[in-house]
Order: structure tokens, then sequence, then C-alpha cells
């Protein structure tokens, strides 16, 4: 009897071991998982990151080029806006220069047209006396006639 009580506890122990080797296993190989799980996890938070990252260098990256391309537009069109106001200053002074010398040929035009009216009237007054003094001179002849 007391080698069957040993013999049982014997296979009790190894019962015992064995779950406990089992338990030992699956507990190991649990951890093991958890560790793997836990490295994958890792992995991908630092992956994630990392283009989280890169794509805030490129949004960055993309700020200061749209930023760059701001800043030029606006020499560009301040440059064009310069231009034009040149222009406009230069087309204001031909336009003043035009209408100087249109007024100044439109006063030589009525400077002319005075002297020729004067001329005219010096004309009609030389004519009137010419026909008065050969007037004059003929009733002077008739009456030297008459007499």
């Amino acid at each position: 009897i007391a080698r069957s009580w040993r013999c049982q506890r014997e296979v009790s122990e190894m019962k015992n071991q064995a779950t406990h080797f089992e338990l030992s296993k699956n507990i190991t190989a649990a951890t093991a998982i958890q560790a793997q799980v836990r490295v994958w996890m890792r992995a991908k938070d630092f992956s994630d990151k990392r283009e989280q990252l890169h794509q805030t260098q490129h949004l960055e990256r993309n700020g200061a080029a749209t930023i760059i391309q701001a800043i030029a537009r606006s020499w560009r069109c301040q440059r064009e806006v310069s231009e034009m106001k040149n222009q406009a200053t230069h087309f204001e002074l031909s336009k003043n220069i035009t209408a100087a010398t249109a007024i100044q040929a439109q006063v030589r035009v009525w400077m002319r047209a005075k002297d020729f009216s004067d001329k005219r009237e010096q004309l009609h007054q030389t004519q009137h006396l010419e026909r008065n003094g050969a007037a004059t001179i003929i009733q002077a002849i008739a009456r030297s006639w008459r007499c």
C-alpha cells in the first residue's frame, strides 16, 4: 500500500509538474507573443510618427514654397504697376504735349485769320480811298470841263 501511495504521489507530482510546465510554457508563449505584439506596435507607432514628420516637413516646405511664390508674384505685380504708372505718366505727358501743340496750332490759326482779316480790311480801305480819290479826281475834271 505504501508503494501505491508513493506511486500515486509521484504520479500526482508529475502531473503537477507537467501542469506547471504546461502553464509555464503557455505563460512563456503568451509573454513572447505579447512582447512581439509590443515590438510591432512600437514599430508601427514609430513608422506613423516618421510618416507624420515627413508630411509635416512636406507641408512646411510647400508652405515655404507658397510664401516664396506669393512674394515673387507680389514683386512682379508691383513692377508691372510701376511700369503701368510710368506708361500712364508718359501718356499723360504725351497727351499734354499733344494738347499744348493743338492749342498752339489753334492760336496760330486765329492769329493768321486775324492778320488776314486785318490785311483784307486795309485792302478794302485802300481800295475805298482809291475809289474815293478817283471819284474826286473825276469830279474835279468834270467840274473843270463845266467851267
